[in-house]
């Protein structure tokens, strides 16, 4: 079984969940990536999504810290997010708070929907 490409060194922290056994593929075919919803993508996020869409993997895109934000601005900010990324219409962004509880329910359901 082949392991997961390594990452940048700038990445080397983040890595070290992702690289873990080499059969991470197979056993999480998606990923949920955080990003701050107030900021556009970093350079380091940027890099980590397109290491994750080469080698192929489903990817969750939980926009957190929605709570810090108006909720009026809240669409603005995912635009901004899914124009960085350059994600597609069916790209998954979902604006969360763990604070608020908001998305939550989205997320979840986007999860069960990667397991059936």
């Amino acid at each position: 079984m082949l392991s997961p490409a390594p990452l940048p060194s700038a990445l080397a922290p983040s890595a070290l969940m992702l690289a873990g056994p080499p059969t991470l593929g197979r056993l999480a075919p998606y990923i949920i990536l955080l990003i701050d919803i107030r900021h556009e993508p970093g350079k380091n996020d940027i890099m980590m999504y397109d290491w994750l869409k080469h080698y192929g993997y489903d990817i969750i895109i939980a926009a957190t810290k929605s709570d810090k934000i108006n909720r009026s601005q809240i669409q603005k900010h995912l635009s901004v997010i899914r124009k960085t990324l350059g994600l597609g219409p069916d790209d998954v962004l979902i604006p969360f708070s763990g604070e608020k509880k908001t998305g939550v329910q989205e997320l979840w359901a986007e999860i069960e929907r990667f397991l059936d």
